[in-house]
């Protein structure tokens, strides 16, 4: 008798119906084999899986090449069916002295013998080893299992060592533990497995809910209390919170998640507050409905912050007499890509923001917009306010944009807005206002519609509080305030170094224009290129003195003023001078009740005009000449009219010239 090298077990993937599976290695009797039939799709388990219902065909029994068995039960198709021999570990045959040794018991033995090695061999092969070249590999025997307990090769590559993950400070903590960069990466380093996990913590790690519903502040403080690289939530959640600290240096993964916040915090604190040195992706903030009188979000030093929504459904209130926005942006050499804020009273506050650029910035259902104080080198590349709202303690509103310097003169310098559009204001749509000079003020393209006072207004001050270098870069104002002679499409008062480039001021409705158009108050070296003035209550264009400050180097050229309801240009010298104004490149004064006013009891020095006069209401008196004016110093006016007139100042009076005759007005 012989026994073969075939392996004591064989593995089949049954088909539907089948019941009759073969063995191909010698068994002795019909109870040397284990029978385990698992169902499709589950993972093997030997307790549930094996069997007994089977029937092994007694041909094959003693076979070297085995034999078949028959399941009382047919499989279903993809059942894994497994026989593996399970030969009893015993021997029943005694040889004695001088008995018998006949070949069929002794080759029987020994063919057992052979038969239980294989068996053996059989499991040994499905059992962890070292390849039988490893060297000095001591025994794998096993220490008593313990709760939570694994194995890991040991240092010296010998064997194995039991390890307890629940014991602190063991060699199984994680800051023992290590992580090999190296193995993966060019260059890694190693590393202990806890200074790996603080690379990327989640708030949900830290009992995070994420309902909306549970108050998640703890989480989140435990979260950032270890410091780790980055903090993240998890997409799509929203997280109730009653204050939020970013620590300085953090990165902070929101991934558009929404915090909704519980109104807990004091008015002297904010509900999200941003380090120094933080990356934040986005932050969505839902007020809520009730009022708070605090700030919702302030920003840090050195900050790059991807987007920031804070809104409510109820118009929220800010405390300190106004000067906390919802968002408050006090920060150094920063980067926003947006911010929006929607239904509160002001939107944003920007204090002592240097070196800082937002690229977009929206405002929707607002009192106030945005306060810039003291900044030096703020930058807004675009800027939207829409929709101006009452207070949530009354008021019909304020400025979209307010500069200011608080701190000392020209301490609000070098800000820029590149583009602007403004629909809605309580008052101004652009203020540069306080007793303190704000210089190098930048505004770009600018469209504002619907403001209650002017659309631009630079208000300055006597006596070193005049504001510096302004430029404003082809801006549209349409419908404003009606109700006062100070509100204009653009007021300049005391102020130095003005730069307008092709402004158009007019009314879509025309029980909404302007009083005046362009209104210049003791200010000096203004510059005003092509602008185009209509629908006004009194004047298109106003140059005057303001208080006591005189106005000098005022030039605009060409442009149209057309369809204002008094006057289209105003010169008014009361009570001081107005020297070196001119308005050269032949524009054109169209359907205004009196093309030109001059007025006042002061000097007028080396001032000109050369305009066209087109049918004017009033002819030839298309220019006004006060009776008491009569200091003239080297002036001169120049015009046509329609009705082929000419009026020129000569010798110190004004004269008209009609049918080739001169005439003194």
């Amino acid at each position: 008798m012989t026994v073969t090298a075939k392996p004591a077990r064989n593995e089949y993937t049954g088909t539907a119906g089948q019941t009759v599976f073969y063995y191909t290695f010698k068994i002795y009797t019909d109870q040397d084999l284990d029978v385990y039939v698992t169902p499709a799709g589950q993972d093997a388990n030997d307790a549930n899986d094996i069997t007994t219902s089977y029937v092994i065909d007694p041909v094959g029994i003693g076979s070297k090449d085995g034999g078949f068995l028959t399941l009382s039960t047919p499989v279903n198709a993809g059942d894994l069916v497994t026989i593996v021999s399970a030969m009893a570990n015993d021997r029943l045959n005694d040889y004695q002295n001088s008995g018998d040794f006949l070949p069929d018991p002794v080759n029987n033995d020994f063919d057992r013998s052979i038969s239980l090695d294989k068996q053996t061999d059989d499991k040994a092969t499905r059992t962890p080893s070292y390849p039988r070249s490893q060297q000095n590999a001591a025994s794998q025997l096993l220490d008593p299992p313990t709760p939570l307990g694994f194995w890991r090769d040991k240092s010296d590559l010998s064997g194995v060592e039991k390890v307890d993950l629940t014991s602190t400070g063991s060699p199984t903590d994680s800051s023992v533990i290590t992580y090999d960069a190296g193995n993966n990466f060019l260059g890694g380093v190693l590393r202990t497995q806890q200074d790996k996990n603080r690379d990327v913590v989640n708030v949900h790690d830290f009992g995070a809910i994420g309902d909306g519903l549970a108050d998640d502040t703890a989480a989140f403080e435990a979260a950032f209390l270890g410091s780790p690289a980055r903090v993240e939530c998890r997409p799509g959640d929203s997280y109730l919170i009653s204050r939020l600290v970013i620590p300085d240096g953090c990165v902070f993964s929101t991934y558009g998640c929404v915090f909704i916040s519980d109104n807990s915090v004091g008015s002297n604190n904010s509900i999200i507050v941003m380090g120094d040195g933080i990356y934040v992706d986005k932050i969505i903030l839902d007020l809520g409905v009730s009022n708070i009188a605090a700030r919702a979000l302030s920003v840090g030093d050195d900050c790059t912050i991807g987007d920031i929504h804070v809104y409510s459904t109820n118009q929220h209130t800010e405390f300190d007499e106004g000067i906390d926005g919802i968002v408050q942006i006090r920060s150094n050499n920063t980067v926003i890509n947006t911010v929006r804020v929607d239904n509160c009273d002001l939107a944003i506050t920007a204090f002592g923001a240097n070196n800082t650029y937002i690229n977009y910035i929206e405002i929707n259902s607002y009192y106030r917009g945005i306060y810039v104080r003291d900044c030096d080198g703020l930058t807004v590349n675009h800027f939207v306010a829409k929709t101006v709202s009452s207070s949530a303690t009354g008021g019909a509103g304020e400025n979209a944009i307010l500069f200011e310097s608080k701190a000392a003169n020209n301490s609000c310098i070098n800000n820029r807005f590149n583009s602007i559009d403004i629909d809605g204001a309580g008052e101004h749509g652009i203020r540069l206002g306080g007793a303190l000079a704000v210089s190098d003020t930048y505004l770009g393209h600018a469209i504002i519609r619907n403001v209650g006072a002017s659309g631009i207004k630079a208000l300055g001050t006597i006596g070193g509080g005049q504001h510096l270098r302004l430029t404003i870069d082809t801006p549209e104002i349409y419908d404003g305030g009606t109700t006062s002679n100070n509100h204009s499409g653009i007021l300049l008062q005391q102020c130095i170094d003005v730069t307008i480039v092709q402004p158009r001021i007019m009314a879509v409705n025309q029980a909404n224009s302007f009083w005046h158009g362009i209104r210049i108050g003791g200010c000096s070296r203004v510059n005003i290129a092509s602008p185009t003035v209509m629908d006004t209550i009194q004047d298109g264009v106003i140059v005057q003195i303001y208080l006591t400050s005189d106005c000098s180097d005022v030039v605009l050229v060409g442009g149209l003023v057309k369809d204002c309801a008094t006057y289209g240009l105003t010169l008014d010298a009361t009570s001081g001078i107005i020297r070196r104004f001119s308005w050269d490149g032949m524009p054109t004064i169209h359907n205004c009740d009196i093309g030109v006013q001059v007025i006042g009891s002061g000097t007028y020095s080396n001032n000109s005009l050369e305009c066209n006069l087109l049918d004017n209401n009033t002819q030839p008196a298309s220019i006004s000449i006060s009776s008491i004016m009569s200091n003239f110093q080297g002036d001169f006016i120049s015009t046509g009219a329609a009705d082929g007139s000419t009026y020129q100042s000569k010798a110190g009076a004004f004269y008209l010239r009609k049918a080739g005759a001169w005439a003194q007005l």
